[in-house]
């Protein structure tokens, strides 16, 4: 019998390290540079809060790469600040139009069904 949730952890697996990955540098609070990253990078333009119902113009971004990625540098889950003034750990990526992106990263979502991980990012600079 196959096991669909194993099937659908290695299609994510190539969809986020191949088929649609880019190449994500990651760099510590430290300022330490890890080995490069695939990863899917995602860039989304809003204009309406469905929270609240208005209309407003912002940029949503967020990566997600596989779970794997982090797990074989051997090192811990990069995430978010916790303490107000430390430094954050850094994501940049050049995205489909050329440009090289540079964002924080702002929460850390961690999802052990689908063995993935995906970063909500504010912007640091163009």
């Amino acid at each position: 019998m196959v096991d669909l949730l194993k099937v659908a952890v290695a299609d994510l697996n190539k969809i986020l390290s191949i088929d649609f990955a880019q190449d994500i540098e990651f760099i510590s609070p430290a300022g330490v540079s890890l080995p490069i990253i695939r990863g899917y990078c995602n860039q989304v333009a809003l204009s309406f809060d469905p929270e609240t119902g208005q209309n407003f113009a912002a940029s949503r971004a967020s990566i997600s790469i596989p779970k794997e990625s982090i797990v074989n540098l051997q090192i811990e889950l990069p995430k978010k600040s916790e303490v107000n003034g430390d430094q954050p750990w850094i994501v940049s990526f050049t995205d489909k139009l050329n440009i090289k992106r540079t964002y924080s990263i702002i929460e850390c979502m961690p999802d052990d069904t689908l063995q993935c991980i995906v970063y909500k990012l504010g912007l640091i600079k163009t």
